[in-house]
């Protein structure tokens, strides 16, 4: 089986069937696990966010899938896994 493919930067690549923005949608999910007194982004928190997408400069990396010929933007593997350990946090504890 094919594995995917990482890099850094976005490649250039042919017969290319589809692209998935994974990394803007992800943003703020991560700017609400780092700020949990928030419970969405809206008018009064949306400058709040700005600030906090200056201040922290995400890295993005791009994942191509060759078997549907899919790149999708992602964000780094770090924050992908604090964010993914978050999300399970009720559900994993240390005590199991």
């Amino acid at each position: 089986m094919q594995k995917p493919l990482i890099f850094k930067s976005r490649p250039r690549l042919k017969n290319l069937t589809g692209t998935v923005d994974a990394f803007n949608p992800t943003l703020k999910e991560f700017f609400l696990f780092k700020n949990p007194h928030l419970k969405k982004i809206d008018r009064e928190t949306e400058n709040e966010f700005k600030e906090f997408l200056k201040n922290h400069k995400l890295k993005q990396i791009w994942i191509y899938f060759p078997w549907r010929k899919t790149l999708v933007k992602s964000v780094d593997e770090q924050t992908y896994f604090s964010l993914r350990t978050f999300r399970n946090r009720e559900i994993i504890t240390e005590k199991q």
